[in-house]
């Protein structure tokens, strides 16, 4: 079979299942099991494949993912650290956290919630901040349009299939950050960011844990998934080539600029 360049397999990529995919040949063969589509790492892809390098990148579910790994089908795959089993044989690299934050305006009396608060009234009609501890007055609900980064996690950390009529769909943090520092009836989900201009502005803690850093790394703060990157036992020559493209100064920056927070 022909020898593609990372640059056009990128462009190729599909979402398929590793059950019944013909694998392409390439020096690697990469899985991203992310519910959104990491775009650091397709950007990766095609650094390497810039760099002379060969890649395939291909989207599917985690269990999937995993199965192709240890059928040799693939040798890095993207998962939720929570599908590996403990039997996993090969080697986990820690990647970036996806964490989900409530943003407040810096006036708003409300500090703490419940997980199970913030799903009700994101399910709700009219919901008032008395439903989260605060005072009657309406929330003003934004959240992130679908599609977008970060749209997904939020339906997924909150187990709502449908959110209530009403929300306000945004673009990114920033653009929900910006509305947040405007409306002091706000109330914001969005993708984390560790630092963000204002002093108007603030995060909430949910369950008595503020999103810090630590509690986000240590596993406190509830709204949080780590992704690794798992990489067969018997892997090639071309993975230990191809893991520096997933660290280093530019790819951090790649994370931040899609609200992931880089593993340390």
């Amino acid at each position: 079979m022909k020898r593609f360049s990372g640059v056009i397999l990128f462009f190729l990529a599909i979402l398929v299942s590793a059950e019944t995919m013909d694998m392409p040949d390439t020096d690697l063969q990469i899985v991203d099991a992310t519910n959104f589509g990491c775009v650091s790492l397709n950007f990766a892809a095609l650094r390497y494949g810039g760099d002379g390098g060969s890649v395939s990148l291909t989207r599917c579910d985690g269990a999937n993912a995993l199965r192709g790994l240890e059928a040799g089908k693939f040798h890095i795959a993207l998962v939720d650290e929570a599908v590996i089993g403990a039997d996993f044989g090969g080697k986990i690299i820690p990647a970036f956290y996806e964490v989900l934050v409530g943003y407040v305006h810096l006036s708003n009396a409300v500090t703490d919630v419940r997980q199970a608060g913030i799903s009700e009234v994101w399910r709700g009609v009219r919901p008032g901040w008395s439903a989260l501890g605060g005072n009657a007055s309406d929330i003003h609900r934004y959240g992130i349009s679908s599609g977008k980064n970060g749209s997904e996690m939020i339906e997924s950390f909150l187990k709502i299939r449908t959110p209530g009529r009403g929300i306000v769909g945004l673009n990114d943090t920033a653009e929900a950050i910006l509305y947040v520092s405007r409306d002091p009836a706000a109330l914001a989900l969005a993708r984390y960011q560790e630092e963000f201009p204002g002093e108007s502005v603030r995060m909430l803690s949910v369950e008595g844990i503020p999103p810090s850093r630590q509690n986000i790394e240590n596993g406190k703060y509830p709204l949080r998934r780590r992704y690794v990157w798992a990489v067969t036992a018997s892997a090639p020559e071309a993975v230990r080539k191809f893991l520096p493209y997933l660290s280093g100064d530019e790819f951090y920056r790649a994370l931040l600029a899609e609200d992931l927070l880089p593993a340390r």
